[in-house]
Order: structure tokens, then C-alpha cells, then sequence
């Protein structure tokens, strides 16, 4: 059983990534979004997903503060970073946070599910410990 969070505050990119996902093929039953870091704190504590997809600039707490949380409460989470900015400071954060992956928008269908591969077998490693 696999819960994918995905964080962005697009509903149109929400609906992208729930679309291009391979639900099957990657065993993921459970799709639960967020608009923005804050919410998706709150979404970690009740669904408790095994992997994030998050954007970095949105309203209210950012990718950036959201990648902080994680990495202190949460670093056995997978992370991969959505974003439309090319942006050498989000990069860097997503580097730091040891996010999966650094996808930019428009997002492209078999680069978002070899990311979601890299996360589940992450995953799966950090299970095995």
C-alpha cells in the first residue's frame, strides 16, 4: 500500500501529476494533495504518505521551508521536487534536503515515473534497515 502526497498550489499541475502517474505499475493506491508546505505538514501527520512530490514556490510555507521540516522530521520520506524555476537557490535546497529528483514543468511523463521508481526503491531500502 503506497500513499504519493503531491504538494503544489496549481490545481491544474495537481492534476497533471495525478494523470501521468502510474498508479499500477508503481503500486500506489492512494493520491492525497496539498496547496502549500503548511498543508502538507498537516496531510504527513494524518495520511502519512510514503512519498512527496512538492513544488517550490507557493503561497504561505514554500518548498523551501517544506524540504526543511522534512529533512529534520521527516527524512524517511522520498522527496521529489516539481518546479517551473530553473533557480540555483531551489536547487540547492533540494540537493540538501537529498530530494530523489529535480523535475521542471512542464513535467514530462516517463521522467516523473522513473522519479517515483528512484523513490520507491528508496523507500523499500530505508524499510530494509
Amino acid at each position: 500500500m503506497t500513499t504519493l502526497l503531491i504538494v503544489d498550489d496549481e490545481h491544474w499541475t495537481r492534476d497533471t501529476v495525478k494523470a501521468l502517474v502510474n498508479q499500477e505499475l508503481w503500486g500506489i493506491n492512494r493520491l492525497d494533495e496539498a496547496v502549500n508546505g503548511k498543508q502538507a505538514i498537516e496531510k504527513i501527520q494524518t495520511v502519512c504518505p510514503d512519498i512527496i512530490i512538492t513544488d517550490m514556490k507557493m503561497p504561505g510555507m514554500d518548498g523551501i521551508g517544506l524540504l526543511e521540516v522534512l529533512g529534520r522530521e521527516y527524512p524517511d520520506i522520498p522527496v521529489i521536487v516539481l518546479s517551473g524555476y530553473q533557480d540555483f537557490m531551489y536547487t540547492r535546497q533540494a540537493i540538501k534536503a537529498k530530494a530523489i529528483e529535480y523535475l521542471l514543468k512542464p513535467v514530462d511523463e516517463e521522467e516523473l515515473n522513473q522519479a517515483l521508481g528512484k523513490a520507491i526503491m528508496e523507500k523499500r531500502k530505508l524499510e530494509q534497515q
